[in-house]
């Protein structure tokens, strides 16, 4: 569930508050995880998906703030927050390792066959 919030300087930015149920995956109904006119937001700032037609961020700032926090009043837990992403190195290393890997069969493979041609 992604809605829109305006800060104090009049710029909007949109907030992506998590995900609730949906009975045909597309429509909710808001009125259930209404939030009050003012908050503290806290989250992770991203640049907008693009090309999935869901987020259209024309008029707002140029990312989305995923929201960290469950919201205090409760709701039943909804709407679901995201997990935080996690700031590691990922598996950078083992791609590396993979694609080297990769390379260095490709270049024992063709000197294998070149030798066998001979």
């Amino acid at each position: 569930m992604i809605t829109p919030l305006r800060l104090q300087d009049g710029s909007a930015v949109l907030v992506d508050r998590g995900w609730v149920p949906s009975p045909d995956a597309f429509h909710v109904d808001h009125r259930l995880y209404r939030e009050p006119d003012t908050a503290l937001v806290t989250g992770v700032a991203f640049i907008p998906p693009r090309g999935r037609g869901d987020v259209n961020p024309t008029g707002f700032l140029p990312f989305v703030i995923q929201l960290e926090k469950p919201d205090p009043a409760g709701g039943g837990g909804l709407p679901r927050r995201w997990p935080p992403p996690a700031f590691d190195n990922g598996p950078h290393l083992s791609y590396a390792v993979q694609w080297f890997s990769f390379a260095l069969i490709v270049l024992v493979g063709t000197a294998a066959l070149i030798r066998r041609g001979r």
